[in-house]
């Protein structure tokens, strides 16, 4: 089947925006000429994507299952077009990193300052993006490489390990816990334990936090799943917090009343991670990359022992 990768685009708009008038703006389109777009693509596939309603717009059932092979889709297509303008205008631009919040990190400004000062001719712009749509933006080009914190990436990406990350436990001091250097597994049988849902980071939860309640956790879910809300139910219900992702410094800890303790036993399940896509990376990557992977690998470039 023959897809015009801009009426996926098309479609994709109109989902974000929830609205086609918004989208057609965003296009330069009127948005009758949006519509007849998408019901051309609609025509072509046999099923409709979209259905309207006076209280908005939904994805029909195919459109939802859809929505992510044709991100995918789009996103490669992007791809092309960003490495196609690399190879006719050269490697002058600016090397673009997607970073992550928890990356933010010593071992990330090591490397990069590193790399300014062996190679003074280039530049980088740093832009900060959710993680889990980190590596949707790599896929399309729009970032050469990312810097997030998490379990190992899926195939389809490289990546250099920066600094490990041990599961930690936010225990308060009040909790007999907090007078071990590490907590023994044994102990987490039937311990309530407050961590993040796993549908908010599937692949996190898998890696950090499962390895709680296999060990015999009892794992809880406060509504409120930001980390100064996992702390206020701490605070509130004197209960202890799984840290799959170091969140908070030792000040704004012990100002909580928190101790950090280590599981005795767990591997580190994630790290500080330098990624992009293994299919044909950016010209403008290679530089950088190669810098940094050498670096690591002689520990010219500090690499942190696992925390």
């Amino acid at each position: 089947m023959d897809f015009q990768l801009r009426f996926l685009n098309y479609f994709l708009t109109i989902v974000e925006e929830q609205s086609f008038s918004k989208a057609a703006a965003k296009f330069g389109i009127s948005q009758p000429s949006l519509s007849q777009r998408i019901q051309t693509l609609e025509t072509q596939l046999g099923f409709p994507l979209l259905i309207r309603s006076a209280r908005g717009l939904a994805l029909t059932a195919e459109g939802q299952r859809l929505l992510d092979p044709f991100r995918e889709l789009v996103g490669r297509g992007k791809r092309i077009a960003r490495l196609s303008r690399d190879i006719r205008e050269g490697e002058h631009r600016p090397i673009q990193l997607g970073v992550t919040m928890y990356s933010d990190r010593l071992e990330r400004a090591d490397v990069i300052n590193a790399f300014l000062e062996a190679n003074p001719g280039k530049h980088v712009q740093l832009e900060t993006i959710y993680t889990v749509e980190l590596y949707l933006a790599l896929s399309s080009a729009r970032y050469d490489i990312g810097f997030s914190v998490g379990p190992p990436p899926e195939d389809d990406f490289d990546y250099v390990v920066l600094r490990h990350f041990r599961t930690q436990l936010l225990v308060p001091f009040s909790s007999p816990l907090a007078d071990l250097d590490e907590i023994p597994q044994r102990a987490l049988v039937g311990l309530p334990i407050s961590c993040i849902r796993r549908e908010r980071f599937p692949g996190l939860f898998d890696a950090a936090l499962q390895p709680l309640a296999d060990a015999g956790a009892h794992l809880t879910y406060p509504s409120d799943q930001t980390p100064m809300g996992l702390v206020t139910h701490s605070r509130t219900h004197d209960t202890i917090i799984a840290m799959a992702v170091p969140f908070m410094s030792e000040e704004a800890l012990q100002s909580a009343g928190l101790s950090c303790r280590p599981v005795e036993g767990l591997d580190p399940p994630v790290g500080l991670m330098m990624l992009r896509p293994k299919l044909a990376p950016t010209d403008v990557s290679n530089l950088f990359w190669d810098f940094v992977e050498a670096g690591v690998a002689t520990h010219d470039i500090r690499h942190a022992p696992d925390a």
